[in-house]
């Protein structure tokens, strides 16, 4: 259990010194929850509100997953820091859990801010099944962060994993209809997961 801890605590602490990793987790996401908040004039609209949410969500766990757990481990590889490991008495397990933990544990405070701010600030009703939401995004987190790491594992290069982590990528965020619905420019129809059932007459 010791390399499993030891190797977590780790990775925490090299993200947290990481400005890029700072920027493009926190303050990137955050940037642009406002400014669809905004653009959508969500405080006068719950639903565009549960929309916005969503939006944001997807592009946190699309990026923690992909760029955040493939990319960073091909630049891992291509400056020797990965080659340290296999002279060190533990199995590669310990890496490749550290890297889901590091990426889960890094994701749910941004995530739970998303929602507090949501239904503080712009009045968004509470999803109704809010625990089996935040539930389904934490599967997500670990499934895109073990899509990551396949990724890492199959490239050759950085260059490599920049083109197939975007070919999956930008089909994903803007063809699959995740960040907006398909019979609005922002999404009337979308995220009623986020949003409670409407009464029935």
């Amino acid at each position: 259990m010791r390399p499993y801890i030891a190797q977590i605590r780790s990775n925490l602490q090299l993200m947290a010194r990481d400005r890029a990793v700072l920027f493009f987790s926190f303050l990137l996401p955050l940037s642009l929850y406002f400014m669809f908040a905004q653009l959508s004039n969500a405080s006068r609209d719950p639903g565009a509100m549960a929309q916005v949410l969503a939006m944001v969500i997807v592009i946190g766990v699309l990026s923690n997953g992909l760029f955040g757990a493939g990319m960073r481990t091909v630049q891992d590889r291509e400056t020797n820091v990965l080659r340290r490991f296999k002279v060190a008495p533990i199995t590669p397990l310990p890496l490749l859990l550290s890297s889901v933990v590091s990426g889960l544990v890094s994701f749910v405070p941004t995530l739970l801010l998303y929602f507090i701010i949501s239904m503080t600030f712009y009045k968004m009703p509470v999803p109704p099944r809010l625990w089996s939401v935040l539930l389904f995004v934490c599967i997500a987190v670990i499934a895109f962060r073990t899509l990551g790491a396949i990724i890492a594992a199959v490239v050759n290069s950085a260059t490599e994993a920049q083109m197939l982590v975007q070919l999956m990528y930008l089909p994903m965020l803007f063809l699959s209809g995740a960040t907006w619905s398909r019979r609005s420019p922002l999404g009337s129809r979308s995220c009623t997961v986020l949003m409670p059932a409407p009464n029935k007459p």
